[in-house]
Order: structure tokens, then sequence, then C-alpha cells
């Protein structure tokens, strides 16, 4: 019946064809999961069925464990929970849901056995790193420690059962567990050094010119595991290709304070920098290095923040460099010189810049370098008409 704007009608009677709809259909979804705990390389694969709904069709991926929704994109995806949604011309729906797995974090028990020197022996012994258990990612793993002096070792396809690691020399090692997927855990700056009580540092007041340097008083322990009765040489620690002792001595080795003292005070050391020292027994042969608490002291105000190192792209390439605030106390602003050293030799790198710290202000170093692989730090000095000229602090 039609009716119009005066009430006329008009009727006609006629069949009237009602369709049945086909809503759209997902016939398959399976998910690809993530390699590696963390990453994002999962997928989502669905297949519908063309003759169910009306086309063209749209997929929706939903991430219901975080709420982010991927629109139509399948693959790059985290582990969770998705919803997958396949939408017609005509709006109806299919809904699945379907979840992308990954695989536990990699985690690392490990035990750091110092260097020591034999009780009434001669020589010294092996630390050791030992990788007491693996756990998490895909077994089976490989365990690969590197660290100074060349030292490189692995072992392969271990099950995450413990495995132990010699080594001879002090400084920093890098444990690298892989798992059968590619996935790493790297930890990286592990110490092995020897025993705290086999060296005594005290760190002397600073100097009240800082030009002239600082000064560290070096003893052997009271309760060491260096029993030799010496005579006992000092050093500055400056990496493990440093020059071994030899009589008579020379630098970089000075011989104790007074013969049977069994302490030294070594001076000119650059305040702000922390030091790591080695003593000699000439007798036995034992050496043993240890890093002090605390940095040479210093008169400088200023402060060292916000650092941030970026490492190098590849293998061999020296393009890392670092990004780091100097802040100031001083109510004038202050010229400063900064330079970065190699932290076991304390060489410097070349790497070098000047600036003007505001008063009572930061400022902001980007990308110092270019660095190769390594460890460093950045000494900032206090330049000429500053507060306290010639005064440093270190990163």
């Amino acid at each position: 019946t039609v009716t119009d704007a005066n009430g006329c009608m008009v009727s006609t009677t006629a069949p009237i064809a009602v369709t049945v709809p086909v809503n759209p259909s997902i016939t398959s979804i399976s998910a690809t999961d993530v390699l590696c705990n963390g990453d994002s390389n999962g997928s989502i694969t669905v297949v519908h069925d063309v003759t169910q709904g009306l086309a063209p069709f749209v997929y929706t991926i939903l991430n219901t464990t975080t709420g982010v929704s991927y629109g139509q994109q399948t693959s790059g995806l985290p582990a969770g929970t998705y919803s997958v949604t396949l939408t017609d011309a005509k709006g109806c729906t299919d809904v699945r849901t379907i979840t992308i797995a990954q695989p536990t974090a990699i985690v690392v028990n490990r035990t750091i056995h110092p260097i020591t020197c034999p009780p009434g022996g001669v020589g010294v012994s092996q630390g050791q790193i030992i990788i007491d258990s693996v756990t998490g990612g895909t077994p089976n793993y490989i365990y690969h420690v590197t660290g100074v002096n060349g030292y490189d070792r692995q072992f392969t396809n271990q099950s995450g059962a413990t495995q132990v690691f010699d080594v001879v020399d002090f400084g920093l090692y890098q444990i690298i567990i892989t798992d059968a997927n590619g996935c790493t855990n790297i930890e990286q700056n592990i110490l092995v050094a020897s025993p705290p009580d086999d060296l005594d540092i005290t760190v002397l007041a600073p100097p009240a010119n800082c030009s002239t340097g600082g000064s560290a008083e070096l003893s052997v322990g009271s309760k060491s595991g260096i029993i030799g009765p010496g005579p006992f040489h000092f050093a500055v620690y400056s990496g493990p290709t440093m020059p071994p002792y030899s009589s008579p001595t020379t630098l970089p080795w000075y011989d104790e304070d007074a013969p049977g003292s069994k302490k030294v005070t070594l001076t000119n050391l650059t305040p702000g920098v922390l030091y790591t020292f080695v003593v000699y027994d000439e007798n036995t042969g034992c050496k043993v290095e240890k890093t002090a608490d605390q940095p040479i002291p210093t008169h400088s105000g200023l402060t060292t923040s916000g650092v941030v190192a970026k490492n190098i792209t590849c293998t061999g390439s020296a393009d890392g460099n670092v990004t780091f605030d100097i802040v100031s106390p001083y109510s004038t602003a202050t010229p400063v010189d900064y330079e970065i050293f190699n932290s076991q030799s304390h060489v410097s790198t070349g790497v070098m810049g000047t600036g003007i710290v505001p008063a009572n202000g930061t400022l902001t170093v980007s990308n110092l370098g270019p660095l190769p692989f390594g460890n460093y730090y950045v000494l900032v000095k206090e330049a000429a008409g500053s507060v306290n000229a010639g005064c440093s602090v270190a990163t």
C-alpha cells in the first residue's frame, strides 16, 4: 500500500522474497609463536570461506592482552591472546580467538671465584666463572665467556647444567648464553678480582692544589692470604698487558716506603678517577689486584649524570659513542675540558672536547666519539677561569 500527501492510497499484492543472511566464515586459524622472549616476530594465519558472506572482506587483529589493535597486520606481532574479526561488505562478522606464545626469558645463575694466592704456595691460583644453571628460552644452550687478554671460551650443546670457566687474569668478563632459537642473554662487566682482604687501599684527602694530583696508600691486608715475607712491590693496574715486575724496580712499579713495611703511598693520581692497584710478592711470585672503593677525592663541585653509551654496530667497528651531562653548582659559568680514557690503562683515546657549563646549570654532551669496543670513563676538568681550575671529576 502506498499513501500520498492527500491520503490517497493504492494497494497491490506481490510475492516478497526474504533471503536468509549468510555470515562470513573463518575456516581455519593458526599462530606462529615468538622466537625469543619479548620479541615481536609472531604471526597469525587466517583462512576464510570466500563463498560465505559478501566480498570484500576485512580482517581486524586485536591483542586482548594489551588492548593494542594491529588493524589488518598479521605478522610482526608480540606474544599475547588475539581476537581476529572477519567483516564482510554487509558488516556481518565472524570472530575467533588465538594465542601467540613465547619462551620464558633466559635466566643465568652464576658464581665468581676470585683469583687467589695459594696458602703456603707459590704463584697465583686461577679464578673461576661458574655457570651454575641456565633456565628459560629454548634448550639446548651455548655457554660463551669472553674477557681481558683475549679470553674466549665456549661450551656447546649444554642442557642448562653447571659448567666451569677457569680464568687467570684480573679484569672484566662477559657471559653470553645463546639458546636453540638464537636468543641471547648477555651479562657484561663481570669482575674477576682478588679477595678483598688481600690489599688495603686508603684514598687520602684531596690536595690543596689539584695540579699536584691526589694520593692513595696501599698496604698488604692484615687478613690477607698473601703470607710471603716480601719484599712487596706496588703499581697502578693498567691492564693485562702491563709489564710484570722485574728487579731492579722501574716504573710503573714502586717499592715499599720502607723495607718490610708492606705499604706504599702513590702520588700524582688524577682527582675524580677510580683506580685499580696491584701488589706483587717478589718472594712467592703472588700478585693480586683490587679496585679502590672510591675515586681519588677532588675539590671540583661538578658532577656527571645521564651517562648513556651507544654500542658499536658490528664486530670490529669503531662507531660507539657516549652522551652525558655535566652539572654545575657554581653561580658563574664554568669552562670545562672533557676527554675519554680507557678505564684500565688510563690512556687517553684522543676523543675530547670543550664546553661551558651554565651557572647552576647543565651542559649536555651528545654522541662523543667515535669509540671501539671497550670500557671507558670520561674525565671532566675545570679549565682556566673556573672556580677550581685543574680539578676534575669522572663518569
